[in-house]
């Protein structure tokens, strides 16, 4: 699942009924609400169907999402990650490894 707390991000947010159920659970186990979803278009970002998950104070890329439904590969170096479409090897993405071991995505265009 993609996810962000800050619905700035998100351009064609569609807030989920209230009544709706869904949630995001994090590694301890515990529920967080998704409010909604949209799309991340914004300075070299264009990433579809990410949730507006209450709570949530970082964002979050779904590798196995890219893979799934868009095709795309992740090729993880010592301290870098290339995006790239499966099909012609487009790269599509790259990410730094940053100081606290997280790769931080520098751009990333997922195609409709």
């Amino acid at each position: 699942m993609h996810a962000v707390g800050d619905p700035s991000l998100l351009s064609g947010l569609h807030h989920l009924p209230q009544d709706a159920t869904r949630s995001a659970t994090l590694p301890d186990g515990s529920q967080l609400p998704i409010i909604g979803v949209g799309t991340i278009q914004m300075n070299g970002f264009n990433i579809p169907d990410v949730y507006l998950v209450d709570g949530v104070t970082v964002n979050l890329i779904s590798v196995g999402r890219l893979a799934t439904n868009h095709n795309i590969s992740c090729c993880f170096y010592s301290n870098r990650c290339r995006l790239v479409m499966l099909g012609d090897g487009t790269r599509v993405g790259e990410a730094v490894l940053d100081d606290d071991g997280v790769y931080g995505l520098r751009f990333l265009q997922v195609p409709a």
